[in-house]
């Protein structure tokens, strides 16, 4: 009884990572898609705030490029 306790051990040891590694694995996909979910939602309400500067943004832009050349 106690050999087969023993020679299960390595097993269990291999199952514990693989259920460690696939719910770490399953958490960063579920994470990826819910911030790429929401990220699309912001860009749905507020398109102009995804894509364009507004003219401060623009001019502040200039001149930090400006100044670091």
């Amino acid at each position: 009884m106690s050999i087969l306790i023993v020679s299960l051990v390595p097993i269990l040891y291999v199952l514990a990572i693989a259920a460690v590694a696939y719910a770490v694995i399953r958490f960063a996909i579920v994470h990826a898609l819910r911030q790429a979910r929401n990220e699309e939602r912001i860009e749905r309400r507020v398109p102009k705030a995804a894509t364009w500067l507004d003219a401060d943004e623009r001019r502040l832009l200039t001149l930090s490029n400006t100044s670091r050349d």
